[in-house]
């Protein structure tokens, strides 16, 4: 499969699709902390700086359009979020400046007609512009499926429900089979995530600790009383939680700033676990099409 990722952020669906070993074309991601990144995780890729410079030319030059053909089959992206979030009080939407990449984002889609398209955001875009995004699709001839699955349904101990859009090429004919294949492929999946995701969040609730605990877990240093307004520490219902993600390594004591561009990254970024899933049930679906023909 021909993948080509845009908003690529620390490569969350770069690292998804080289798990299925697809072959990546390009990518775009804007970030400078971004960029240095993907270029160390995957030095032969063309990441591609500014979306909104990416034409027929540069296409063609990059040889993902060869002879007036498109060689991208699945196109994936995580446009900004900042808009459709509901932590922003303006709430513009897709009609704001960042979260309106997505238009971007479709005018690439409407040049390459791939045969899937999949992208992720924020839970805030349900109600702000998903409809805009499914019906633009649509119009171009895809069957559109929109989820929200959460983090913790691949195991990360937060709950981050996270928007999923998946829609496949139907103007060929073969499209809509295969996008109802991968709908009730998904669907009987989130069913079992969601089961896997309560129980795994309720346990990880129960593991309660003390601070003493945690300073030496995460330290190695030892505290007698709790530190309150910590950070690293949330007050449950049965004690303190530590909350210091390690991913993020950092803990109580170290400075933000130290690790900031990480942090952010990270915090912008999709779950690859998850990513890797949809992938792989577009990758299932398009060996068991091949095999019919």
């Amino acid at each position: 499969m021909n993948h080509f990722d845009l908003f690529s952020g620390l490569g969350g669906w770069l690292l998804a699709a080289k798990a299925l070993n697809w072959n990546t074309l390009a990518a775009c991601e804007i970030d400078s902390f971004c960029q240095r990144l993907l270029a160390y995780r995957f030095p032969n890729l063309k990441v591609f700086p500014d979306i909104t410079k990416i034409d027929d030319n540069i296409l063609r030059q990059e040889g993902i359009i060869k002879e007036g053909i498109n060689q991208v089959d699945v196109v994936t992206g995580s446009f900004p979020c900042q808009d459709v979030s509901i932590a922003n009080p303006k709430k513009e939407g897709l009609y704001g400046k960042r979260s309106g990449l997505w238009f971007d984002m479709f005018r690439i889609i409407q040049r390459l007609k791939p045969r899937w398209v999949v992208g992720e955001n924020v839970s805030g875009l349900a109600s702000m512009g998903l409809d805009v995004v499914r019906d633009a699709l649509e119009a171009e001839d895809y069957q559109v499926r929109c989820f929200i699955i959460p983090a913790c349904a691949a195991g990360l101990p937060q709950r981050r429900n996270r928007v999923w859009f998946v829609a496949n090429y139907c103007g060929g004919g073969l499209g809509g089979s295969r996008s109802d294949r991968l709908a009730r492929s998904l669907l009987q999946n989130q069913n079992r995530l969601s089961t896997q995701d309560s129980a795994f969040w309720d346990g990880w609730l129960n593991r309660v600790v003390t601070p003493d605990q945690a300073l030496a877990a995460y330290t190695g240093r030892c505290a007698t009383t709790p530190i309150d307004g910590a950070r690293s520490f949330e007050k449950g219902a049965g004690g303190w939680l530590p909350v210091v993600s390690e991913l993020c390594g950092t803990a109580y004591g170290t400075t933000e700033e130290l690790d900031k561009n990480r942090i952010r990254v990270i915090g912008n970024s999709i779950v690859p676990a998850l990513a890797h899933r949809i992938l792989l049930a577009i990758d299932t679906i398009e060996k068991l099409a091949h095999a019919e023909i």
